[in-house]
């Protein structure tokens, strides 16, 4: 990460009992390729993502699928990143969601049985603009609440923060539901922020030409 991106993201705050799962495990079958690792600016797709996660979460975990990312991830400044595969991601991305609640129970209690994780927050690896001053949100938001996303002139977004309930009721789920439905009971908070970066997402190759041929997004 260039130190001009290190200033406007400004000194990360501590993360406290907050998981971070990364969900990169798509087939990216609207790009017929995988774009995780489609060249973005100079680095693979998903790691522009992952770097602006790390500026916050220093052990993030990375959920893969049908690509393996390891290859791209042996740099040095990647050390700390758990890699999870969910040989299920076909399933749905709720299974990849639910792939990352169990390995950050293991990780946490070193049972994989033990206690799930108080709070998670689920970021998507395909938002290459999503803004680190995003991401301390809901750092900033207490412990109370169950559920709360990310929103920008009223466009609902990632990421995605979830309470032990909205955690509970998301690992009971069939993986194929959508996790924003699942936990519409608790009335899930809109988190207003200052970032379209939180749903330009990267599905397309003219979604690819736009951002980074087009724009030369570096």
């Amino acid at each position: 990460m260039s130190e001009s991106a290190k200033e406007e993201y400004g000194p990360p705050p501590a993360a406290g009992d907050l998981t971070c799962i990364v969900l990169a495990a798509g087939s990216s079958s609207r790009m017929g390729r995988p774009k995780q690792l489609m060249d973005a600016g100079g680095i693979p797709l998903f790691r522009r993502v992952l770097n602006t996660v790390l500026t916050r979460f220093p052990t993030p975990l990375l959920v893969q699928g049908a690509a393996d990312l390891r290859a791209a991830l042996k740099a040095d400044a990647y050390r700390g990143v758990h890699v999870v595969d969910n040989p299920r991601w076909a399933e749905g991305q709720l299974g990849s969601m639910q792939a990352g609640i169990r390995a950050a129970r293991s990780l946490l209690t070193g049972d994989p049985s033990g206690t799930l994780p108080e709070r998670v927050l689920v970021v998507l690896a395909d938002l290459p603009l999503l803004k680190g001053k995003t991401i301390d949100a809901f750092l900033a938001l207490d412990d109370s609440g169950q559920a709360a996303y990310a929103s920008c002139r009223g466009r609902r977004g990632h990421p995605v923060l979830l309470g032990p309930e909205a955690i509970r009721m998301l690992m009971l789920a069939h993986p194929s539901e959508r996790a924003i439905k699942v936990v519409h009971p608790l009335e899930p908070l809109a988190v207003e922020v200052d970032d379209p970066g939180i749903y330009t997402d990267v599905d397309t190759p003219e979604d690819y030409t736009e951002l980074f041929v087009r724009n030369s997004l570096e």
